[in-house]
């Protein structure tokens, strides 16, 4: 009797460990998608950085205010696009632009979906980066998720790519 017990324990604990080193090559394959698809965002079109920081600027202010966390996101992923100093003081801008009312949210979605064409890989980076700054701070607010589908209804990205997204910014 114990006999029988002690395998079956073994076999579950061999079937548990079969599993879960399944979903750990499964999410780390992700994850290396993940920051492959970050290692290109240096070469984008003027269209779409202007799109993404007047976007940024829009879901920043939507809850009434930028907090310094935003502020520090959106100057890291400027970083990392290598944007020139001449640039730069066109993202703010853009970020300025965003930030006022009567910003054309659902327009500027439909200029980053023209301009990335049938490349699902730049319409998901659009939404990275900018789920990396709303995602600066604690806790994000029902208006900003509420922007947030609609950019992603816009861009035809499912909820299920949001979630992940979403998941892989927070466990960074």
């Amino acid at each position: 009797m114990q006999r029988a017990m002690f395998l079956g324990k073994t076999l579950t604990l061999l079937v548990v460990a079969l599993v879960a080193y399944q979903f750990y090559r499964g999410f780390r394959k992700s994850v290396r998608t993940f920051e492959q698809e970050g290692a290109g965002i240096e070469r984008l079109p003027d269209e779409f950085v202007r799109a993404l920081f007047g976007c940024m600027g829009h879901l920043s202010k939507s809850d009434g205010r930028v907090s310094e966390d935003e502020i520090r996101a959106a100057r890291m992923i400027m970083h990392r696009l290598g944007l020139s100093p001449a640039m730069v003081r066109r993202a703010i801008g853009w970020f300025d632009d965003g930030k006022r009312a009567g910003f054309p949210l659902v327009q500027t979605v439909r200029e980053v979906r023209r301009v990335s064409g049938r490349s699902a890989s730049k319409r998901i980076l659009f939404l990275r980066l900018l789920l990396e700054v709303v995602l600066a701070k604690d806790a994000l607010k029902r208006e900003e998720r509420a922007l947030i589908w609609s950019i992603c209804s816009e861009l035809d990205i499912g909820r299920v790519e949001v979630a992940e997204l979403e998941a892989m910014i927070r466990a960074q």
